[in-house]
This record gives structure tokens, C-alpha cells and sequence, in this order.
């Protein structure tokens, strides 16, 4: 009876390992960027480029979104994107999909920053759609809201239909000092 207990508790245990393994907690990336200071930091100088999961996006019904989290820990040149939200909105016409990037950057207590994000919808090496937001103005200690449109025409939103499990979004975030 004891060995019996102690075998479901293993694979209970084991069930419980592979599970928080699985793709749904697919977690945010950098690829690219000179690392600030150790191993272990999460402080790049600019550019920084984060991988983005978004699995799921075409299972949105309009106007909701799919919040991304863990970006807020990567921090460029003191400032991270603290808030990202991706909504998915009316079909463009003639087809395709159209999402809208939501979101916020802030800076740490040090000075303002100009900050230009590059959103790439990737499906493998293939880029399927691209945003940007230019020249943000990011005051220190404030939160800087951003709005942009990611529209997918219909070949890209066919590809994303057949990958849409491995797609990710890569964010290139340059920072510079606002003079």
C-alpha cells in the first residue's frame, strides 16, 4: 500500500514537472543585445530585440486581446516595455486580420529617452507583418503609452493559420538619450 502511495506521488510530481514545461508557458526571449552587467542580467544596451510568444492570436474574438507578459523584466538603457497588449480588430477588407499593439514603456530614475520600437510577426524566418512606433518620448519614472496597427494580409494571414502555434513576435527596442 505505501509503495503504491509513494508511485502515484512520483508521477503526480513528474505530471506536474512536464506541465509547467509545456509550450502554453512559453516565456519572453532576448536574442540580441549587449548584455549591461553579469551573466544572469536582464539589462541590455540598445538595440534589444525580445522574442514574443503569441500563440493563439487568431483564436481572439474581435476586439479582445492577449496580454504579453514578462517583458517589463528586460530593460534597454533603463527602459522597458511595461505593458503590451495585443487586440485583435475588424477584419481589413478584402481580407486578412488586424491587430493593434497597446502598450506602455517606461524609464527607470535616471533621464528621458527616445525610444523607437519594431514589432515583426514571425512565423519561422518569415516575416509576415511589421509596426513600428517612432521616436517615443519616454520621461523618466513615467509610463508612456503607445498605440499601432499590425494589419496581415491574407497570404500572411494564411501562413500564421498553419503556424500560428510557433509564432512569435520579435520587438527590436532602440533607446536613446532625449536631448
Amino acid at each position: 500500500m505505501r509503495t503504491r502511495g509513494m508511485v502515484f506521488a512520483w508521477v503526480a510530481s513528474a505530471a506536474g514537472v512536464l506541465w509547467m514545461s509545456s509550450p502554453a508557458g512559453a516565456q519572453v526571449v532576448a536574442k540580441q543585445g549587449e548584455q549591461a552587467a553579469g551573466k544572469n542580467s536582464t539589462a541590455y544596451h540598445s538595440p534589444m530585440i525580445l522574442e514574443l510568444p503569441v500563440a493563439g492570436l487568431l483564436r481572439l474574438a474581435e476586439n479582445s486581446g492577449k496580454e504579453i507578459r514578462g517583458t517589463s523584466e528586460f530593460i534597454c538603457d533603463d527602459a522597458a516595455l511595461s505593458r503590451l497588449l495585443i487586440v485583435k480588430r475588424k477584419p481589413k477588407r478584402g481580407g486578412g486580420a488586424n491587430f493593434e499593439l497597446q502598450g506602455a514603456v517606461t524609464v527607470r530614475p535616471s533621464w528621458d529617452r527616445l525610444v523607437k520600437l519594431r514589432f515583426e510577426l514571425m512565423a519561422g524566418a518569415d516575416r509576415l507583418a511589421a509596426a513600428e512606433v517612432q521616436d517615443l518620448e519616454a520621461e523618466e519614472g513615467r509610463i508612456s503609452p503607445f498605440t499601432s496597427r499590425l494589419p496581415l494580409d491574407t497570404k500572411a494571414l494564411e501562413r500564421l493559420t498553419r503556424d500560428e502555434e510557433s509564432a512569435l513576435l520579435r520587438l527590436t527596442m532602440s533607446v536613446q538619450d532625449d536631448d
